[in-house]
């Protein structure tokens, strides 16, 4: 009885769902193109600060790697972020810095030809190195006695002038047998133990605290101690006595 109207009905109905699926189609279809998009910007930008923070830094480092394995040792590579590949290019610069100053070193050592000069060169090198800040030169004498030819304070000549030690039973003595450098870690303390180290007592006077004997000259020539010294007490590392 009802067969017309309720076929119009089935139809009104058929085509409201189809468009509901449509218009929800459409939607799902826009939310995906904006995911899509949105996707593609995070990965841009991912890659744009990988690129910016991390490769970018890197190849300027290896470039200036390269520059300083060719020799050029003054080349300091830029540090460009604070990251690890920031801390690395620093200790690289440091590395290379050290190695300049190691280079101008023996340059100014080669160069120089008498004992105020070699003196003024490591006086003023040094300190890039390791903590010195006096340097003097004592050799032993015909006499027996162990004379204080030059000393550099603060990378000047300092006006102690020319003194004379007894080596007998001192440290100076110890380092000159031995060959081998010698470190005394507290300069006040350690001159306090004998009446002989009258060396250390007037090193102390000085104003220093730590020093390193080292023996130079021997083989039947000329021999004496450089020694190398510093305001602070327990300055002076493994490292140091070795460089």
């Amino acid at each position: 009885t009802h067969n017309a109207e309720l076929e119009r009905y089935s139809g009104e109905l058929v085509d409201i769902l189809h468009r509901e699926l449509g218009e929800r189609a459409d939607r799902a279809r826009l939310i995906n193109r904006l995911l899509l998009g949105l996707a593609f910007l995070v990965a841009l930008g991912i890659g744009a600060w990988f690129y910016l923070r991390v490769l970018r830094p890197m190849s300027q480092a290896v470039r200036g790697f390269h520059v300083v394995a060719n020799g050029d040792f003054s080349h300091r590579v830029p540090i460009v972020a604070d990251n690890e590949i920031g801390w690395l290019v620093g200790a690289f610069n440091q590395l290379a810095g050290r190695m300049d100053t190691l280079r101008r070193l023996l340059t100014g050592l080669e160069q120089n030809g008498d004992l105020d000069s070699t003196l003024k060169t490591l006086s003023q090198t040094l300190p890039n190195l390791m903590p010195v800040d006096w340097i003097g030169v004592l050799v032993v004498g015909v006499d027996g006695r162990i004379h204080l030819e030059r000393a550099f304070s603060d990378a000047k000549p300092d006006p102690i002038g020319q003194q004379s030690f007894d080596t007998d039973r001192t440290l100076l003595e110890e380092c000159l047998k031995t060959r081998q450098p010698l470190h005394i870690a507290d300069v006040q303390q350690m001159s306090q133990l004998s009446a002989r180290y009258v060396f250390l007592r007037r090193l102390y006077d000085l104003g220093r605290r730590d020093a390193i004997f080292q023996p130079v000259g021997g083989g039947g020539g000329l021999r004496g101690v450089v020694v190398f010294a510093t305001r602070y007490p327990n300055s002076y590392r493994t490292e140091h006595i070795e460089l």
